[in-house]
């Protein structure tokens, strides 16, 4: 590992298009040293977007999910008036956590150090034996706030009050994937993984399908006309980008089917109102830096991610469906397929995730070629790279 890490010189192969010469992956140490890491966290999560999750983990006034994300301790909660609002999990008198993390339901929110109340506005309320403190006013002293916003019923954070907006971020992803409906769907499957990876191995695992045939011989490939268009056994062939507007990176495979189920499972009916080129297939991708989603012609699921240290991150698998099947009396019954399939799947990834972390954190790791199927995850490396390496 060089002694400078930051050096453009150290990257210019990564910065090369995936058809080009001589293009590379990124350096081993971008995903094994704490540096790196610490910059990843200054210059991407501190000014990105973040995703969430789903508007439903906070349904009700009240309702709060504390949480860390990147270091920075969070609250999130619905307010009284029913709004979402966001906080820094710290207090403002001498710093104390104010919430454990987990989920819950409060009229205020009180810490636990000196006993200071806060609304669910944020404002603070009660502060005993302050008022003879000179100067002191409440109205300055209110939960430190942190901007979020939603679209279609996904949830996003940002740090930077200068950020650009969600909608800037997005692009034109809404309107291509507007024809879902998700704003109509409810989340019914959560599974939580704690994986010692780095959070790019995360993210490049499930934007490429090189490893399918491998990881996924016995599940997924096993589908009768082939995970990618064609019979088991076949060779790799690519799947296009779908480019547009915005900080994505998304693809379209056009198929038979659903693929969130295992080979010989039947499902629930595709989703009446999708448009023509929805119901044919499947489109995934990722919501820069880490939101990551699979839209299916029957359901949706995806993966919250938080990076926890630059060899650990928790992932959150969570699955939706339309409200109208969700209503379904054999809902129950028939979704149990659905989630077989997610655990499977995600299992056998999880389970291979850290052996790739070991191997980068080998001082004899090199950077290795980008396949011609890699295109998708080297486009995030190369956005990575633009705002880790460059000045600021």
């Amino acid at each position: 590992m060089p002694l400078d890490l930051f050096d453009p010189a150290h990257y210019a192969q990564a910065r090369l298009s995936a058809d080009e010469a001589g293009a590379r992956s990124l350096p081993p140490w971008c995903y094994a040293a704490p540096e790196f890491f610490a910059r990843e966290v200054e210059r991407v999560f501190k000014r990105c977007w973040n995703f969430i999750g789903r508007v439903e983990r906070v349904p009700d006034p009240g309702d709060y999910v504390a949480f860390e994300f990147a270091g920075i301790p969070v609250i999130v909660l619905r307010d009284r008036e029913g709004a979402i609002r966001a906080f820094a999990n710290t207090c403002r008198h001498r710093g104390a956590k104010l919430l454990e993390e987990g989920a819950g339901n409060c009229r205020a929110i009180k810490c636990p150090y000196h006993a200071w109340v806060y609304g669910l506005d944020g404002a603070l309320i009660g502060a005993s034996d302050m008022e003879d403190s000179k100067g002191f006013e409440k109205s300055r002293y209110g939960m430190i706030p942190i901007r979020v916003e939603s679209w279609a019923g996904f949830m996003f954070i940002s740090f930077d009050s200068d950020a650009l907006s969600l909608a800037d971020q997005l692009g034109d992803l809404p309107a291509r994937l507007g024809g879902y409906r998700f704003e109509d769907m409810r989340p019914t499957f959560r599974r939580e993984y704690d994986i010692a990876c780095n959070w790019k191995v995360q993210v490049e695992n499930f934007l490429e399908y090189y490893h399918t045939p491998v990881v996924h011989l016995r599940s997924v490939y096993q589908q009768p006309v082939g995970f990618l268009g064609q019979k088991p056994g076949a060779s790799m062939v690519n799947i296009a980008a779908d480019r547009g507007v915005g900080e994505t990176v998304f693809m379209f495979m056009s198929h038979e089917g659903s693929r969130a189920l295992l080979h010989g499972d039947t499902g629930f009916p595709f989703a009446p109102h999708l448009p023509e080129k929805l119901a044919k297939g499947t489109y995934s991708g990722c919501m820069f830096p880490a939101g990551m989603i699979s839209c299916h012609q029957d359901c949706m699921w995806f993966l919250e991610i938080y990076p926890i240290a630059v060899n650990r991150t928790k992932v959150v698998q969570v699955g939706c469906f339309p409200k109208d099947t969700c209503a379904r009396p054999d809902f129950e019954e028939v979704a149990k397929r659905y989630y077989t399939r997610w655990d499977r799947v995600m299992g056998e990834d999880a389970a291979l995730l850290p052996h790739q972390q070991r191997g980068l954190e080998n001082p004899l790791a090199e950077p290795g070629p980008v396949c011609h199927v890699e295109d998708k995850i080297h486009r995030i490396r190369r956005m990575l790279v633009d705002r880790v390496i460059a000045n600021g």
